[in-house]
């Protein structure tokens, strides 16, 4: 993996772009993700979309937790 700024993390990076594997799709959905299809079968969105929409999934549930135990310290 490259240091941050290099093509793994690149909004631009090649691999974004081709079709999410089965697995990918699998995981997004498992995670209560909307992955449309097409109407010939394929995703309507690329890799790089399903990867952004696992990523916000993760995020949050790690995230919310945090902000739930801030907001109730702060009420007491």
């Amino acid at each position: 993996m490259e240091e941050m700024g290099g093509s793994f993390v690149s909004k631009k990076a090649s691999w974004r772009y081709g079709q999410p594997s089965a697995a990918q799709v699998g995981m997004a959905r498992g995670m209560g993700c909307d992955v449309p299809e097409k109407e010939d079968g394929t995703y309507a969105i690329n890799k790089g979309k399903v990867s952004d929409l696992i990523s916000t999934v993760v995020g949050t549930r790690r995230i919310d937790p945090v902000v739930q135990f801030m907001l109730n310290a702060r009420e007491k």
